[in-house]
């Protein structure tokens, strides 16, 4: 028997595909490219070939991160983090727990407790009042960050709950579940409020553009998905990956996603334009997380092999490495000033890099 490197459940040695979660555990063929969308997604003029989205230029910017502070948690690996809107506190997701942590003083402020298996997805509510979680135990659940109450217990996914993002006004949470769909809930009352059905695997992450209208999804079976929030009904579809769509990243501008896979690259993609812009032979193997900083000008991934690399978003060249986990890195995070980077995994431990000032 062995562990999936995404879900860590047991599976057969010889499993080419993760019963649980869906990951491909082989390397599947290369997938043939689509053919070009006629039409943007907003539904305006296609602009000219060349007409490609601003990525700040080509050559790589000098950026330098440094180790400062190291929290360890106690309750096994930690699978997801996110920093509040105003950068002070920092949520994880480990198992059975939501911890908030203190990242300038690096001292935990509050254990959130309530869930009952792994917990896969932890995002703040733009107002950063408000947690949502998410994770094994099917459930969705939101907490009060200040006084860390449970307020709602979301039930209707019939599988593992892997991702959770509130819309940009706060009013709705998306999920990503292992039985194949995306579902909306109204976070003022827990109402399930649309299902989103079409991918062939389990969902494993979820996201929303800055305007709200759009959500886009990705999973075991590879596809990236853009939904029409208003209608549910599929805008876009992107293939590219071979194999598992791992992690999802938006773009500052809402115009960019970066997505990890199980294939080690990083791929960016135009959204609009329903295209991949740049592909990076990032990791060896499975690309668990990854992030774009809030200038849009660099991706941040950790890899299986316990790295955390930064790449310009515009070249594709790796700006720096980042080494000290000692197990494979599963999420990545810019605090919102992009001035800090977050990382975690299964070592148990979340690594917080401060930026360098020029000739420091």
């Amino acid at each position: 028997m062995k562990r999936c490197p995404y879900c860590d459940e047991l599976i057969r040695d010889k499993a080419s595909k993760c019963r649980h979660c869906g990951t491909m555990l082989v390397d599947p063929p290369a997938p043939q490219a689509p053919p070009a969308p006629a039409e943007p997604v907003d539904g305006t003029t296609l602009p000219a070939e060349e007409d490609t989205l601003d990525v700040h230029g080509t050559a790589a910017a000098e950026r330098s991160f440094r180790l400062e502070c190291v929290l360890t948690e106690q309750a096994g690996w930690v699978r997801s983090v996110a920093f509040s809107p105003d950068g002070t506190r920092l949520a994880s997701g480990s198992n059975r727990r939501v911890r908030i942590w203190d990242p300038t003083a690096g001292r935990r402020l509050e254990t959130l407790r309530g869930h009952e298996d792994r917990v896969y997805a932890v995002a703040w509510a733009p107002d950063g009042r408000r947690i949502a979680s998410a994770g094994q135990d099917r459930t969705v659940r939101l907490w009060d960050a200040q006084t860390g109450q449970c307020l709602l217990v979301m039930g209707g996914h019939a599988d593992t709950v892997y991702g959770a993002a509130f819309s940009p006004d706060g009013r709705h949470v998306a999920t990503a579940g292992g039985d194949g769909t995306v579902r909306l809930w109204e976070a003022s009352d827990g109402r399930c409020v649309q299902v989103l059905r079409g991918h062939e695997e389990s969902v494993l992450t979820v996201a929303f553009p800055p305007d709200g209208r759009l959500v886009v999804s990705a999973g075991s079976d590879g596809r990236i998905t853009v939904w029409d929030v208003e209608t549910g009904e599929v805008a876009r579809e992107l293939r590219g990956h071979r194999g598992s769509v791992l992690s999802l990243a938006m773009g500052p501008d809402g115009q960019r996603i970066a997505t990890g896979g199980f294939d080690g690259t990083v791929r960016i993609w135009n959204l609009r334009l329903g295209r991949c812009e740049l592909t990076i032979e990032a990791h060896g193997r499975e690309a668990w997380g990854v992030a774009f900083s809030p200038d849009g000008r660099h991706v941040a991934s950790g890899g299986r092999e316990g790295v955390v690399r930064l790449w310009h978003a515009g070249a594709g060249a790796c700006v720096q490495e980042l080494s000290g986990h000692t197990q494979a890195v599963r999420t990545v995070a810019f605090r919102p000033d992009g001035r800090v980077l977050a990382s975690a995994g299964r070592d148990g431990t979340i690594r917080l890099w401060a930026e360098q000032d020029a000739g420091a």
